[in-house]
């Protein structure tokens, strides 16, 4: 199947939706498409490529640029096999994503600017410079939620990331708002932001060669209780090891801000870093942020707040290796319960183990800044 133009890309995803083209069909764009807001209209009328399915085709950008689209989901709602591959969305696109009772019903918002689901398959050779935002919303879900947003990917369940480029901007206003109205502290609510990636399952996926140069500013407003807050510039919240190369190193460059001004009277728990928020069960390895990396407030916060060039907090047993860091780190607010650190800002330590057990043959010409 071949695309030439907005209005056609729009008619292919109207009939894949519906079943007329083949669930492993090809694609391949031929010319650079530009949307208008008409056809930004019809292509967010769809609800992305494979809304309510799976995407199992092959999706070839062919180093084509998409422009000018204002879009209210995904490109993909959800991937599981085949390929999306060689595609760039400029600095005139924009994604503004807001709750639905569909996720509500679901307890999670997975979203991205290419695909808000990945369960298998590839997505390779993507740039996405796009403006990406969390809608104003006021939200009290009576049972555990889980935001997960990305650039690439939302949730990679499992499939593969690989040579990406995050280049836009990402923003969590403070007029986003969530919270449990009763504080009830044994529901689950959690916010995963990545450059890249929102979050990742332990369920096998790969990720390799990703590169973030875009910003991310999050000042979500926190409403009685809530979970953890992950943000990074590669991956909110990873469960898989993420393994870069001796000369190819997964790398933020971009800044990250983190805002707690409206949380000062909530305790909850922040990991904010360069690479990865929260590593689960995994290595870091071969991974460098030049980014500047800050939490601020203009109050005195009761959260927990892990701040790092590359890891916000690792679980037990796990280590960061040949990373770098040389980026500047600022904790801007007052409180008791903070760290920061130019790799690591915290772990749970093993019997009779420390810091230098975890963090290893890595480099800091980076500052540690605390106001």
């Amino acid at each position: 199947i071949k695309i030439t133009s907005a209005a056609e890309f729009v008619d292919f995803v109207q009939k894949y939706n519906n079943g007329t083209h083949s669930a492993t069909c090809s694609v391949v764009l031929m010319n650079n498409i530009v949307f208008d807001e008409t056809t930004s209209a019809a292509f967010n009328a769809t609800g992305g490529i494979a809304k309510d399915g799976n995407f199992e085709g092959s999706f070839y950008g062919n180093g084509k640029t998409i422009s000018g689209l204002s879009s209210t989901v995904a490109l993909f709602y959800r991937q599981t096999t085949g390929v999306i591959q060689d595609l760039i969305l400029d600095e005139t696109t924009s994604f503004i994503f807001t709750l639905t009772a569909d996720n509500i019903a679901h307890k999670n918002l997975d979203v991205s600017a290419i695909v808000g689901i990945e369960n298998g398959g590839t997505v390779s050779n993507v740039e996405v410079r796009s403006e990406i935002t969390l809608s104003d919303a006021r939200i009290y879900p009576s049972s555990g939620f889980t935001f997960n947003m990305g650039s690439v990917v939302g949730r990679l369940a499992s499939g593969t990331i690989q040579n990406c480029i995050f280049s836009g901007n990402i923003t969590v206003p403070a007029t986003f708002q969530i919270g449990t109205s009763n504080g009830n502290t044994s529901e689950k609510l959690t916010l995963n932001l990545g450059g890249v990636c929102g979050a990742t399952s332990s369920n096998y996926p790969t990720l390799s060669n990703l590169l973030s140069s875009g910003s991310i500013d999050c000042s979500a407003k926190i409403l009685g209780y809530v979970h953890k807050v992950r943000v990074a510039g590669i991956i909110g919240y990873c469960q898989r090891p993420l393994n870069g190369e001796v000369n190819n190193k997964t790398m933020n460059m971009g800044d990250i801000t983190v805002d707690l001004s409206a949380n000062a009277a909530t305790t909850h728990t922040y990991m904010v870093a360069g690479v990865v928020g929260e590593s689960n069960n995994a290595n870091v390895n071969h991974a460098a942020n030049s980014g500047k990396i800050e939490a601020t407030s203009t109050k005195t916060s009761n959260a927990t707040v892990n701040l790092a060039g590359i890891v916000g907090k690792i679980s037990k047993g796990k280590f960061v290796t040949y990373c770098e860091n040389s980026g500047e780190i600022y904790l801007n607010l007052a409180g008791n319960n903070h760290s920061l650190d130019p790799f690591m800002a915290s772990t749970e330590y093993a019997e009779g183990k420390e810091y230098g057990d975890f963090v290893t043959d890595c480099i800091n010409t980076g500052n540690v800044h605390a106001n």
